[in-house]
């Protein structure tokens, strides 16, 4: 399904892609597909996961957004994850980058009372900061992207 998707788009935007015509393109029962994915978005927000977050969490940077390859992956993913911060909805991309941000950086933290505090503040920093990134077409280097997270991570 993800490949299909991935591969749909170069024909069609995702916004117009539904999830009929992704069962159709790859034959998947509506019943399958919905076992395992809410909607479309969910699809999307498994890809990010799959594609992006998983292939970098092997990386030896101590935290995942400050790493350039994550800035990387996401260039290379450039339709892919452009088009997906622009839908709209439950579930969608830009939720999950936070809702990603946020566990990670919660993993990271040190037990204590304002540690879910500093992870959900950073988690909107990140996101927003990445939104942004995506949707004004990447014009700032991944090595830059990493260095400014970085830098905005140890201010505080």
């Amino acid at each position: 399904l993800a490949y299909a998707l991935l591969e749909m788009l170069e024909r069609k935007p995702l916004k117009k892609i539904t999830v009929t015509e992704l069962l159709t393109e790859t034959g998947v029962s509506r019943r399958t597909f919905y076992s395992y994915f809410r909607d479309k978005n969910d699809l999307i927000c498994w890809i990010y996961q799959k594609r992006v977050l998983d292939a970098c969490m092997n990386e030896p940077d101590d935290n995942l957004f400050i790493s350039p390859e994550y800035y990387e992956k996401l260039k290379h993913y450039r339709i892919f994850v452009t088009q997906s911060c622009k839908i709209e909805g439950q579930n969608n991309l830009p939720e999950y980058i936070f809702l990603s941000a946020r566990e990670y950086l919660e993993q990271k933290c040190d037990e204590g009372a304002e540690s879910g505090f500093f992870a959900e503040y950073h988690a909107s920093a990140i996101a927003h900061m990445c939104v942004i990134w995506i949707l004004d077409g990447m014009k700032v280097s991944s090595g830059q992207m990493a260095s400014q997270m970085g830098q905005m991570l140890k201010k505080t």
